[in-house]
C-alpha cells in the first residue's frame, strides 16, 4: 500500500474519531455542569421535600398520640357532638347516672390504649373520686367514695374488687388543675404539661366534664398521658445526617426532640423542664432563635392556620426550617420545627459531580475504543463488498456481506444480494442460471496453465420421464419435483462445486479438483441415489430417474461448449444403456 494511501486511511480513522471523541467531550463536560445546577436545585427541592415529610409524620404521630386519650374518655362517657350529632338524649342515657356506674367504664377505658391512657379518673362535683390506674406492676384503684373521706389506693383485678390496701392521702378532685379547666372551657381541656412525680416523665392531662340529665355537672373525667413515647418516636426518626426534629409549647420549653437531650432537669433538687434555647445540639438551639429573633427583629408568632418556612445560616451553612402548629380546641399550643441543614446533601452532590467527571473520562476512553472498532469494522466491511463485487463479476455468489446493517454499507450489501439472487441464481431451484454457470466455468478452468493433468469435470444430467409428469400432474407439481431434485443434488457437492440449470430438465455439475474419472463416478453414483429415492408432492409419490454424462476437463474440453459436446454425447450413451437394461 503507498503512503498515501496510507494517509488518507489515516486521515479517515482520525476524521471518523476526533468528531465523535471531541463530541463526547463536549457532551460530558456539558452534561456536567447540567448536573451540578440540577443537583444544587435538586438539593432545595429535596430538603423541601423531607422538610414536608418529616413534618407530615410528626404531625401524625401527634394526631394519634393525642386523640388516644379523647377515644378513652369518650368510652367513658360519649360526647354527644362526636358519637351522633342531634341526638344528645340519646347518648346522654350511656353516660354513667350516678358515681358507682362510673368504675366499670373506668376499667374498661384504660384497657383501651393502657400504654398512653392507662390513668383514667373521676371527680365528682361532691368531692369523691374514684380513678384506674394500669401498669406494667398491677392495677392499682384508687377510690374516694364518701365526702369528706381519704381517698385510698387498692390492689385490684376488676371493677369493685378491691385487694389489698397500698396507701392513703387526702385529695380533693375539684382543686386540682384538671377539674376548673375542663369546667370553664364546658368541654374539652388540656392541663399544662408537668413534670410525674413517680416517673419523673412530662405528663399531659385531658380532661372534660360530664353533664346527667337536665345538663346538671356531675363532675370531671380526666386521662394522664405521658409524652414518652411521643418522644421516643422523634429519637427514631431520622430526617438528614445531622437535621433535627423538635417540639416546644408556647413557653419554648421542650415537649420532645430528636436529638439526645434532656427533657427535665434538676435545679435546687426540684425537676425543671428544659427550654429549647438550652438545647446540648447546636442546631436546635439557632433553629430555635432564628424563629424566635429573625433578622427582622420582630418574634414571630405562629397560629393556628400557619406555617413558616425559612431558611438561616448556621455553623454548618444554610439550613431550611418549618415551624408548623400543633393547637387544638382544647387549648394545646405547640410548635413543632424540623430543621434539614443543605450541607447534609451537597456532600452527596460533590460525589454526584466528581462521578460525573470519572464517567465522561470513561466516556472518551470508550469512544475512542468504540470509534476503532467502528472504523475496523467499517472497513473490513468495505473488503467484503469490494471481494463481493469481483466475485459477482466471475460469477460466483458472495459470501455472507453483513446485510444486517442499517447504513449505507448494508444497504448496498442487501442491493448486491438482491443482485445476486436474480443475476447468478434460477429463481425456481435455487442453482445457478446458465450464465452464470458459464462465467463460474471460464474464471475456473479457461485460464488454467497447465493442461497436463486433470483439474475438473463437468457433469450433465437430463431427467427422465419429466415432461409426463409436468403434463400428468400440473406444472406446480413439476415446478416442485424441480426443486426438490436441485436441492438433492446440492446435497452431494463439496463447497467448491457448482450446480447450474441448463434447461427445463437438464442440471449441470462443475466439479473441481478431480484427477480421474473413478472419482467423477463416485459423484455420480451419490447423485442418482439421492435422486432415486421416492419424493411425495401435494399427495403424489413420484420416483425420478437421470441420465447422467461427464467430461473431464481439460482433457475432454477446455471450453464450456466442447466439455459440454462431450458430455451430452456420454449423457446420451448412459440413457440408451439403461434402456436398453429396462
Amino acid at each position: 500500500m503507498s503512503p498515501g494511501m496510507n494517509f488518507k486511511f489515516s486521515s479517515l480513522r482520525t476524521a471518523l474519531l476526533l468528531p465523535f471523541a471531541g463530541l463526547v467531550i463536549v457532551v460530558a463536560s456539558a452534561i456536567g455542569g447540567l448536573s451540578y445546577l440540577t443537583g444544587v436545585k435538586a438539593v432545595e427541592d429535596f430538603s423541601a421535600q423531607t422538610l414536608d415529610l418529616t413534618t407530615e409524620r410528626i404531625t401524625q404521630a401527634i394526631t394519634l398520640h393525642l386523640n388516644t386519650p379523647k377515644i378513652a374518655l369518650n368510652a367513658v362517657a360519649p360526647s354527644a357532638a362526636e358519637v351522633l350529632p342531634g341526638a344528645t338524649s340519646s347518648v346522654l342515657e350511656l353516660t354513667p347516672q350516678n358515681f358507682e356506674a362510673f368504675e366499670p367504664r373506668l376499667w374498661l377505658a384504660t384497657a383501651l390504649f393502657p400504654d398512653v391512657s392507662g390513668y383514667v379518673y373521676f371527680g365528682a362535683a361532691d368531692g369523691r373520686f374514684v380513678g384506674v390506674n394500669r401498669s406494667p406492676g398491677g392495677t392499682e384503684l384508687r377510690v374516694k367514695d364518701t365526702v369528706g373521706a381519704q381517698r385510698v389506693a387498692y390492689r385490684s383485678s376488676g371493677p369493685h374488687l378491691r385487694g389489698d390496701e397500698l396507701r392513703r392521702d387526702t385529695y380533693d378532685p375539684r382543686l386540682r388543675p384538671w377539674y376548673p379547666a375542663a369546667v370553664a372551657a364546658n368541654g374539652l381541656a388540656w392541663s399544662p404539661i408537668y413534670v410525674a412525680a413517680t416517673s419523673q416523665a412530662l405528663t399531659l392531662t385531658l380532661a372534660k366534664p360530664v353533664h346527667g340529665p337536665n345538663n346538671a355537672l356531675q363532675g370531671v373525667l380526666a386521662t394522664d398521658i405521658p409524652l414518652t413515647n411521643l418522644n421516643n418516636f422523634l429519637r427514631s426518626l431520622k430526617t438528614s445526617a445531622t437535621g433535627v426534629a423538635f417540639i416546644v409549647d408556647s413557653g419554648g420549653a421542650l415537649v420532645a426532640t430528636s436529638v439526645d437531650d434532656a427533657l427535665v432537669k434538676q435545679v435546687n433538687g426540684k425537676p425543671v423542664r428544659a427550654h429549647a434555647s438550652e438545647s446540648v445540639n447546636p442546631l436546635v438551639r439557632q433553629a430555635y432563635a432564628a424563629f424566635t429573633q429573625p433578622p427582622s427583629g420582630a418574634a414571630r408568632e405562629i397560629t393556628s392556620n400557619s406555617s413558616i418556612r425559612t431558611l438561616f445560616e448556621s455553623d454548618n451553612g444554610r439550613v431550611d426550617l418549618a415551624a408548623t402548629p400543633q393547637v387544638d380546641g382544647a387549648g394545646l399550643k405547640w410548635t413543632m420545627f424540623v430543621a434539614v441543614p443543605r450541607a447534609d446533601h451537597t456532600g452527596n452532590l460533590r460525589a454526584t459531580v466528581t462521578q460525573n467527571i470519572a464517567i465522561g473520562l470513561l466516556a472518551v476512553v470508550t469512544a475512542v475504543a468504540l470509534g476503532l472498532w467502528f472504523t475496523q469494522r467499517i472497513a473490513r466491511d468495505v473488503t467484503r463488498l469490494s471481494e463481493a463485487t469481483r466475485l459477482l463479476a466471475s460469477g460466483q455468489s458472495p459470501e455472507s456481506l453483513n446485510i444486517n446493517r442499517n447504513d449505507e454499507l448494508g444497504s448496498i450489501a442487501k442491493s448486491m444480494a438482491q443482485m445476486s439472487a436474480g443475476l447468478l441464481t434460477d429463481p425456481l431451484t435455487g442453482a445457478l442460471n446458465r450464465a452464470t454457470f458459464e462465467k463460474r466455468f471460464n474464471a475456473q478452468f479457461a485460464s488454467q496453465a497447465d493442461v497436463s493433468k486433470t483439474v475438473g469435470a463437468l457433469v450433465f444430467i437430463d431427467l427422465n420421464d419429466f415432461k409426463a409428469i409436468n403434463d400428468t400432474r400440473g406444472h406446480t407439481v413439476g415446478d416442485a419435483l424441480l426443486a426438490v431434485t436441485a436441492q438433492r443434488l446440492a446435497s452431494v457437492l463439496r463447497r467448491s462445486d457448482a450446480l447450474g440449470r441448463f434447461g427445463g430438465d437438464e442440471f449441470l455439475l462443475l466439479l473441481s479438483n478431480v484427477s480421474s474419472q473413478s472419482e467423477v463416478d463416485a459423484t455420480i453414483k451419490r447423485c442418482r441415489e439421492q435422486l432415486e429415492q421416492p419424493v411425495i408432492v401435494a399427495g403424489h409419490t413420484l420416483r425420478v430417474a437421470a441420465a447422467f454424462g461427464s467430461a473431464l476437463i481439460p482433457n475432454e474440453g477446455r471450453t464450456l461448449d466442447r466439455a459440454m459436446s462431450a458430455a451430452d454425447a456420454s449423457m446420451y450413451r448412459d440413457k440408451r444403456t439403461r434402456k436398453n437394461r429396462g
